[in-house]
């Protein structure tokens, strides 16, 4: 387990008040860590609505000792940023319920638990997945810019990334077979880099412990 003034710094930082996304905001991409051990995940679109994935989860995490300063090299920022993070590993189990009134969840009033039985296997809520991570500080840009208009693209800026060393998403084989197509579809297989505290063209602030 990661030492307590490790695990408190992991915690503060990992379970932000505003979620982590993979593009530049958290309206229909999210993953969210709360300090009871669950989580939510939550993948809604415009064209699907209710189609995707909405589940929360169990989560745990071991490691996290030491820090580690490294240089990140952005093409669209200045040449060299200074990013703090720190190593450690992560257990996920996707919980077989409705997500909690508490959660900020895009569609509250669909049957939920159903919906999760249908598109995944028995096996996804039995069996936990361990997840190298790495959590940095800095400057990033995100990794998907659904801004459209020219104003406003390549501008997103997140203070925090959260790099898995695979996807948090539920694995193709995981998928009941007649939902294997529309998960692939959406590609979350490539959904390693996570992003929160958007910093609105700010510097970063320093990470410490």
């Amino acid at each position: 387990m990661a030492t307590e003034s490790n695990c408190e710094i992991l915690l503060s930082l990992l379970c932000t008040k505003d979620n982590w996304t993979v593009c530049d905001d958290t309206y229909y991409t999210c993953l969210a860590f709360r300090e009871d051990g669950v989580g939510l995940m939550r993948f809604v679109n415009d064209q699907q609505p209710g189609a995707l994935l909405i589940c929360e989860f169990d989560w745990e995490i071991y490691g996290g000792e030491g820090e580690a300063t490294i240089d990140t090299r952005q093409k669209d920022l200045e040449d060299s940023l200074r990013t703090h993070g720190r190593d450690f590993v992560i257990s996920m189990k996707i919980r077989k319920c409705a997500p909690r009134e508490n959660w900020d969840v895009v569609l509250p009033n669909l049957p939920h638990k159903e919906l999760l039985i249908r598109r995944l296997k028995e096996v996804t809520f039995e069996e936990e997945e361990y997840l190298g991570a790495r959590l940095e500080v800095g400057n990033f840009p995100p990794e998907f810019d659904s801004n459209m208009d020219g104003k406003s693209l390549g501008l997103t800026r997140w203070g925090l990334r959260l790099k898995f060393d695979k996807s948090p998403v539920p694995s193709l084989d995981k998928w009941n077979k007649e939902y294997e197509n529309m998960a692939e579809s959406q590609h979350w297989e490539k959904q390693t880099n996570w992003f929160s505290r958007k910093l609105r063209g700010s510097g970063g602030w320093n990470f410490t412990g």
